[in-house]
Parts: C-alpha cells; structure tokens; sequence
C-alpha cells in the first residue's frame, strides 16, 4: 500500500494547517491534502515542498539541522537517479532505494483514507487494517498541516541547544548519505561509473568508509549549525 521511504526507512508520520478545523469534512480534506503533498514533494524531490510538509519543533536545532539533511539525502537521491536513467535508461533497477514512486491505488488509498479525530490538534490518517495510520498534529503557530517523521521529531539538543551525542550521530549520517549521493552523481555525469552496480556500490563504500573512519561518540555541543 502506501510506502514512504528513501534511503532511510520513513516510520510512522504526525502531521500540521493551513486553517483551523471545524467539521470532520474539513478536517478530512486537510489531513488528506497535507499527506498527498508530501508524497508529491517526496516523489519529486522537491526541497520548498519537503520543507512546507515535515514538521519540526523550531525550538529544536538538532530537529533544525536533521530536516536540512534528510532533504539534502531525498533531494540527491532524486538527482542520481536523473542522472542514472539519462545514462542507463528509466528501469526499477536503477532505483538507489526501494519504493519511491506512488501508483495510482496508493494516490487512491490517501483519498479515501477515513480521518480520526484524537483531540483538538491531533488525528489519524486510517487505512486498512494491514496498514499503519498515519498520526497528523495541528501546527499551533501557523496552523498548517505537516507531515512529522520519527526520525526527524527524535531528534534532541543537548547542551548550548546543540544536538545530543545520539542526534548527532544520526544527523552526521544523513550527511554522509546525502554526499555520496552527490558524489556518485558526479562520476555518473562524467562516466567515471558504468554501471548502475557500481554506482550503488561506491555509495555503500564511501558510507561505509565515513562510519569506520568516525572517531566514534561525541558529546553534544559546539556542533557546527546550518
């Protein structure tokens, strides 16, 4: 059914809106809309739209600084994956990660998705049984509908409001991944890589190099900030 994932596994998702809502028809539309924008978004790899759909918490920079990567990862996914079918041709093969596109039935399934209210500024997205539902939470500064990614709302400063050792661990990652993507994407534009193998696996190796080659746990602060 419905599968939100790049290179990282999307979990479960919360959600904020445009405009108060008042009826269960309104509020229907809205948590429906703001979860087809954000597959739209994600789909295409569009920055603006993946920033106007994930929702952070401001006071949060850790949260600040992970949303920055994770779209810098989606963004650069998108990129080599352009850069791979004008080399090789549009084929599931080249896909760097596993479902990225949506078909119609998942478009369909968002449309129709009932909505449940849990409270004022909280509901859920339900699909079928089989499917876990989405969790949506009103915005209270802008009223907007957002989506909320586990691995975005985990995120926790530590001290000076700088990400806590885990945070920073997990943001340098989503650094890592995003920079190979690019990486990968200049030495496919150049025919340094000829396949779409080898690109995955010079992926894998500059990962996997960046991880051994870490100094390991770091306390949380004086982190650089974007």
């Amino acid at each position: 059914m419905i599968a939100f994932s790049c290179l990282c596994a999307f979990l479960p998702v919360r959600v904020a809106t445009a405009q108060a809502v008042d009826t269960q028809a309104d509020l229907t539309a809205s948590c429906r809309q703001a979860v087809a924008g954000f597959m739209a978004a994600l789909e295409a790899g569009d920055a603006e739209g993946l920033r106007l759909y994930i929702q952070t918490d401001r006071r949060v920079g850790a949260q600040q600084l992970g949303l920055g990567a994770l779209i810098d990862c989606i963004v650069s996914q998108r990129e080599l994956e352009r850069a791979m079918a004008k080399k090789w041709g549009e084929s599931v093969a080249i896909r760097i990660a596993g479902p990225v596109l949506f078909s119609p039935e998942d478009r369909a399934a968002v449309a129709r998705a009932e909505v449940q209210s849990q409270g004022d500024n909280e509901a859920l997205l339900m699909f079928s049984s089989s499917v876990a539902p989405v969790a949506l939470h009103r915005n209270y500064r802008d009223q907007r509908w957002r989506v909320r990614i586990a691995m975005i709302s985990g995120l926790y400063d530590g001290f000076e409001h700088s990400p806590s050792p885990a945070s920073y661990k997990r943001i340098t990652y989503l650094r890592t991944v995003a920079g190979a993507l690019q990486f990968a994407t200049r030495q496919v534009d150049e025919g340094k890589l000829t396949s779409p193998n080898a690109t995955r696996a010079a992926i894998q190796r500059i990962i996997e190099t960046a991880i051994q080659s870490s100094p390991g746990k770091r306390g949380g602060h004086n982190r650089d900030r974007d």
